[in-house]
Formats: structure tokens, C-alpha cells, sequence
């Protein structure tokens, strides 16, 4: 864990979702925990900049501005910067303030698919990880699959109506159990992100961009929950959003 400590950290790969996956494999060794980057937590701060043309000057300063806040959770603040190649000048002038006199409780991460379009001094202060995509893939995916329940398997490989049935049963079980649909989510969320890093280590395009979808309607569903939505028919929402790419 030590490694990561001591200066900010570039990850280099052209590929996005493999940026992610090495990012979130840091952040959990920082942590020593499993962490979920796509759920809140209020000492990791995620800027990703991978839909958008330039980070500027102002988007810059909204993420450092939150990394000197004290740690609420945790022993330091994580900061995520997704796409740093998209820094403008003077947002990157930002940043290197920033890493020229860093507080003891913040840590940066920063992705890039070419590190020549950072500064020198940029650079220079970063510990750069050239990400090996299959070692990552492979690893990845190993970790993933030893946590997924085997029977959602046979509930993807079922019909439309077929699931739907299934979903009454996941209702009518989560009424004594509040856990079910959780977990039912939890191991839909397992199994596309296994099959997800499988597409890329298969340089899979097409599939990459089927499971990225899936993975999104499945998080939006899990917000929908939160929100206490009719539970049945979120999912049987979800399921309706998903099966066209599965088919």
C-alpha cells in the first residue's frame, strides 16, 4: 500500500475501461478494502472526463478545492482524475500547484492515454503505471468470478418471461428477506463486469459497448431503488432496458 503514498499516480493505457480498472484496483489496496467506485463515498472524489472535450480551470479547482477537506472515513482523501490529457493549460498550472505542495491526507490518481500531453513538471511528480491489459483483465476477472452466485447464470440463459417469473419469486422472497433484490442486483452487477472485462481482453469492441450499457441501466436501477421505487417493476424495467443487448 505504501507505493501509492508517496506521490501522485498517472495511469497510462489507450483504453478508458482498463484506466478504471486499474484505478479501482489502487483505491482498494489505499483502503484495503473492496470498494465499489460507482457508490458515494465522501473521501473519494471522481472527476471523468472521458464524454467531454477539455477539463477546465474551474472543474479543476472544484476537485482539489474538495480534496483539502479532512478526511471523514478514512485516512486521506482520494482524488480521481479520469482523462487527465484533457486538462487545459491552465487547468494543468492548477493541478501542479496543487501537487507542488501537497497536504498529507490527499491522494491523486490520474488516468491518461498519452502522458506527453501533460506538463513535464506534471509528470514528474507522478508515479506512472503502464497498465498491462491482460494481466489486469485475467486477474480481474478471477476476482470477480470467485464472488458471483452460480444461479444468476441460469437466470440470464432464461426467456423474457421466464425472467419475469423469476423477478415475482425475487419480490415475494425479499418481503421476509430485505436482502434479495440487493443481492440480485449485486450478482447482475458481478456477472456483466466479468463479462465486460472478458470483451476487452478479447478486444471485443462491440460487446465492450453492449456490457457498458447494461452496467449503466443496472446502476440507474440500483439509484431507482434507493429512491424507493416499486421494486417489481424496476426490475422488470431493468430487465426490458438489458435484454435487446443480450439477445
Amino acid at each position: 500500500m505504501i507505493e501509492y503514498l508517496s506521490m501522485t499516480t498517472l495511469i497510462i493505457h489507450p483504453r478508458i475501461e482498463i484506466q478504471k480498472l486499474e484505478v479501482s484496483k489502487i483505491v482498494n489496496k489505499l483502503l484495503n478494502a473492496q470498494i465499489d467506485l460507482r457508490e458515494a463515498n465522501p473521501d473519494i472524489h471522481i472527476f471523468d472526463a472521458s464524454d467531454q472535450k477539455s477539463i477546465g480551470i474551474d472543474e479543476m479547482r472544484s476537485l482539489t478545492s474538495k480534496m483539502n477537506l479532512q478526511p471523514y472515513k478514512n485516512k486521506f482523501q482520494i482524488g480521481i482524475l479520469i482523462c487527465a490529457e484533457k486538462l487545459t493549460p491552465e487547468a494543468q498550472n492548477s493541478l501542479l500547484k496543487v501537487l507542488e505542495e501537497p497536504n498529507t491526507h490527499s491522494i491523486f490518481i490520474l488516468t491518461t492515454k498519452n502522458e506527453k500531453k501533460l506538463l513535464p513538471t506534471i509528470q514528474s511528480r507522478c508515479s506512472k503505471v503502464f497498465v498491462k491489459e491482460s494481466l489486469i483483465s485475467e486477474e480481474k476477472s478471477k476476482q470477480i468470478s470467485s464472488e458471483l452466485d452460480p444461479k444468476i447464470e441460469g437466470f440470464i440463459s432464461k426467456s423474457l418471461v421466464e425472467k419475469f417469473l423469476e423477478i415475482e419469486d425475487i419480490i415475494a422472497e425479499d418481503k421476509d428477506n430485505p436482502d434479495t433484490v440487493a443481492n440480485f442486483i449485486r450478482n447482475l452487477t458481478i456477472y456483466y463486469r466479468n463479462e465486460l472485462i472478458k470483451s476487452i481482453n478479447d478486444k471485443d469492441l462491440e460487446r465492450v459497448k453492449e456490457y457498458k450499457n447494461i452496467l449503466e441501466h443496472i446502476q440507474k436501477t440500483t439509484f431507482f431503488l434507493s429512491k424507493n421505487t416499486n421494486k417489481r417493476m424496476t426490475l422488470e424495467n431493468l430487465i426490458l432496458q438489458i435484454e435487446p443487448s443480450i439477445i
